[in-house]
């Protein structure tokens, strides 16, 4: 259940990392392919609806308080590792 939360967690961080500006000149791959054919904003939603509901199998699976926390250090981890791999061209197929 929890690796379930991560990945979820990793998918919803990724849509808002790919609809931001600065990512915008970068659509090279599949998923950002597959990502773009819809409107931005929809997909902005939806990625904030994945991190929600993240956040919540978290407080589920673990209780409010771990599950919070825990949730708040996945979603760091993973930002911070989108963040470094993505400009380098790390995340492939």
């Amino acid at each position: 259940m929890v690796l379930f939360a991560i990945l979820l967690v990793f998918v919803g961080f990724y849509a808002l990392y790919s609809t931001s500006d600065k990512m915008r000149i970068r659509k090279k791959n599949f998923i950002d392919k597959g990502l773009f054919k819809h409107n931005n904003q929809l997909v902005k939603i939806c990625g904030v609806v994945l991190l929600i509901l993240a956040f919540s199998v978290f407080v589920i699976a673990l209780g409010w308080a771990v599950g919070i926390f825990s949730g708040l250090v996945c979603l760091m981890t993973l930002a911070s590792l989108l963040v470094l791999l993505i400009p380098l061209n790390l995340l492939k197929k």
